[in-house]
């Protein structure tokens, strides 16, 4: 036989009894709602909320109503054993709504008594408490269970189903205690309860975590930048930002976007606008530049920020902080009191740059004229004081530098500065890596243009490997080396960085050791047994490793020319016989050899000269001589 069971909790109406009816109308169960709603005992609404019979908001999870209220209400039930059908136990709780006098006075109707008599179960309400049930009613063998307390809401009602209709269920009836209407709660609770129990403690739980991350990441943050602070590095006409934010009270660490405004000469002269993104930790201090194309001592400058959280723990929308107050750089605070200033003084630029210079003149009626190598420019008034000039796209005159001068009509007062203009920082060219015995990598180039100027530091090369993460500063301008370590390493990724004091510019190559083996130059290159048309050839070469074979090549010539062309592969010494000789006739024997395994370069090349032996002579010749030819 197969059973279904229909269980039902926190409904917003009352279950109906298939077999009893009774004279107390059904009336919607309103459960209790707790969330932001002032509670008075047993947890139900109280004050105006109880007067009025206003409903509290409740929440929903997972589908189903949730109240505090409700949940006190139900971990409050117990589960009597028994054959038969069980439920809980509800406790006694006021109703949630007002009582109708007609209702109550209804409860006691002739009906109810006679359901009573005839062994019916009579439908409680939160008005209408069940009958006092005798032993001999039995009224478990003829309808279905309906277990519940005087005025304790809503019913716990479990069906029992057969196939092919009701049936009752077949148990021994639960025991009551004296005096009580309801079972006796004994006994180990059903599996079922215990899962809602720990199910309902889960969302508890789950729902107080929720409310706690929704109040923190839900309430606004007040990180308006603070303590900004602006200085003045004239050598590189920069303005140095220096500010910190507070107020981070739940995060290490937040991504924020600062949004800079720079003005020049008043406030409301906004030459700049952008955007820093940063990583800010608790308290920090952070930092940021700013070059001006303008000197600074010729004007004065306007400093503000404002700040916004970008982070996606943050939930939209995100709003922008408060600006900060404006601060002033004003560079001309530390001039003298000379009648005429020239701006920028001993600059360095890159041939081809846009350079503005200007000047400054503590007297506005003075006509004041400037020129360029001799001859005159002419530029912008910026105020009555300040004059600008551009000038576009320089180029390298002398390594001394470019002239510039200015100075006041009618007076003698002469200002002048030098400008500095190098050459263009080339990118190296050919750079490769080899080596010749396993112990040293050997990296060469061609650095191009030569950018130095006097008083200036030259440009320099660093040599870096990203898999090792060593860094070397080089000795020459042409080449590095670079020593091989002992843990056999044989993948190399260099980078070799050209650096000089307006940029740098980079090159990179990627290559297993292996595959770049240059031997080195074969030494001892004898001939031996040499006749009118043989002679034998013997030669050494340094070794280059234990598993390493060199390939090496011999070449036969006779007056200039190559007449013969041989490849032997070798270890160490390398020897070959040569033949179809002519009598009494002068040859030249050449040797270089490469890595058999990975062909990368040829070595250098060592030769002898040699004659053959006379038409019929009978002996042999033997040259000892070596050297490169």
């Amino acid at each position: 036989m197969s059973f279904a069971q229909t269980f039902s909790f926190g409904e917003s109406r009352d279950s109906v009894s298939r077999f009893g009816t009774t004279s107390c109308p059904a009336r919607p169960h309103r459960p209790p709602r707790s969330l932001g709603c002032p509670l008075g005992p047993a947890g139900w609404p109280a004050g105006a909320a109880a007067r009025t019979g206003a409903r509290c908001p409740a929440g929903r999870v997972f589908g189903f109503h949730f109240s505090f209220p409700g949940l006190a209400h139900f971990l409050s039930h117990r589960t009597a054993p028994g054959r038969g059908v069980q439920g809980p136990h509800l406790s006694r709780v006021p109703p949630a709504f007002p009582v109708d006098p007609k209702e109550a006075n209804s409860c006691g109707s002739r009906r109810a008594k006679r359901a009573q008599r005839d062994g019916k179960l009579q439908k409680s309400s939160a008005l209408c408490p069940p009958p006092r049930l005798s032993r001999n009613s039995r009224p478990w063998a003829r309808a279905p269970q309906l277990i519940h307390s005087p005025g304790a809401g809503p019913a716990l009602h479990v069906h029992t189903r057969v196939r092919g209709g009701l049936a009752p269920a077949a148990a021994a009836p639960p025991k009551s205690r004296p005096g009580s209407r309801s079972p006796l709660p004994a006994g180990k609770p059903e599996p079922m309860a215990l899962f809602a129990v720990f199910q309902t403690s889960f969302l508890l739980a789950l729902l107080s975590l929720r409310a706690y991350q929704s109040e923190v990441l839900v309430e606004p943050l007040p990180l308006t930048p603070e303590s900004l602070n602006v200085s003045i590095d004239s050598a590189h006409q920069y303005l140095n930002l220096q500010w910190s934010v507070h107020s981070l009270a739940y995060y290490q660490e937040l991504k924020m976007l600062f949004q800079i405004q720079i003005s020049r000469m008043k406030t409301s002269n906004v030459i700049w606008v952008g955007n820093y993104s940063t990583v800010v930790k608790r308290d920090p201090v952070l930092h940021w530049s700013w070059k001006s194309e303008l000197p600074l001592e010729c004007a004065t400058h306007f400093v503000r920020m404002r700040s916004r959280v970008d982070d996606a723990k943050i939930p939209e929308p995100r709003f922008w902080s408060n600006w900060s107050s404006w601060k002033e750089a004003d560079a001309q605070k530390s001039l003298g009191r000379d009648p005429l200033f020239l701006f920028p003084k001993d600059k360095l630029v890159e041939e081809g740059s846009n350079v503005t210079i200007c000047y400054m003149s503590r007297n506005q009626q003075d006509n004041i004229s400037c020129y360029l190598e001799g001859q005159q420019i002419h530029g912008e008034q910026l105020d009555s004081n300040v004059s600008a000039f551009k000038l576009n796209k320089v180029s390298f005159i002398r390594k001394t530098g470019t002239n510039i001068f200015c100075k006041v009509d009618q007076k003698d007062v002469i200002k002048g500065i030098v400008l500095f203009v190098s050459k263009v920082l080339e990118e190296p060219k050919d750079f490769s890596c080899e080596t010749q015995d396993f112990k040293t990598l050997t990296c060469t180039w061609d650095p191009g243009t030569d950018t130095s100027l006097p008083k200036r530091s030259s440009q320099s090369y660093t040599l870096f490997e990203s898999f090792s993460g060593k860094k070397i500063l080089c000795e020459h301008k042409n080449s590095c080396n670079w020593q091989v370590d002992s843990d056999s390493q044989e993948m190399y990724n260099f980078t070799l960085v050209a650096e000089n004091a307006l940029g740098n510019r980079s090159v990179s190559v990627l290559f297993s050791l292996t595959h770049r083996v240059h031997p080195k130059t074969p030494y001892n290159l004898f001939l031996k047994n040499v006749s009118g048309t043989k002679a034998t050839v013997t030669w050494k070469v340094h070794p280059i490793g234990n598993y390493s074979t060199l390939l090496c090549q011999l070449d036969l010539l006779g007056e200039g020319n190559v007449i013969q062309q041989h490849n032997v592969s070798i270890k160490e010494n390398g020897e070959y016989l040569l033949s179809e000789l002519e009598p009494d006739t002068e040859y030249m024997a050449r040797v270089r050899c490469a890595d058999a395994n990975h062909f990368w370069k040829w070595s250098g090349s060592i030769s002898q000269k040699f004659i053959t032996a006379e038409a019929g002579w009978q002996g042999s010749l033997c040259f000892c001589l070596e050297g490169p030819f």
